[in-house]
């Protein structure tokens, strides 16, 4: 089971980094200021459900431990 956890958790900080990268390279490509602002609200929420994504897979270890 904690193989498994720790598959699915790299493959999710992988995703989520590949998203991350391409908001960069988006907000560099727009100059419009409006649509900047949206992409920089979900970069922070997705860095804050990855953040989640981290503590839940923590209890899981101390779970299965």
């Amino acid at each position: 089971m904690e193989s498994i956890l720790a598959k699915y958790n790299s493959q999710l900080k992988l995703n989520s980094s590949r998203i991350l990268k391409k908001i960069e390279w988006i907000k560099k490509l727009n100059g419009n200021q409006s649509k900047s602002s949206e992409l920089e609200q979900f970069s922070t929420k997705s860095e804050a459900v990855n953040k989640e994504i981290e503590n839940f897979t923590d209890i899981l270890k101390n779970v299965l431990s």
